[in-house]
């Protein structure tokens, strides 16, 4: 069960992270790597706020897949 966790937090954080890359370089630009740090800032946040709840399950789904 552990492993269906992380395959499916890969699957979704894979996808969110080409999303908001996308649209952060059509928004800004792409004369500066924006996009970048502003995946990496939001993956950080959001590693921290799931990593403040209790249950295994979440931190498995959020932290090898969804935001790293």
């Amino acid at each position: 069960m552990m492993y269906l966790w992380v395959a499916l937090g890969s699957a979704v954080g894979g996808g969110a992270r080409y999303s908001c890359s996308g649209l952060t370089a059509r928004l800004i630009g792409e004369t500066f790597p924006w996009d970048t740090m502003t995946v990496n800032a939001l993956g950080s946040f959001l590693i921290r706020l799931i990593f403040t709840v209790k249950e295994p399950a979440w931190r498995l789904l959020a932290a090898p897949g969804l935001v790293r």
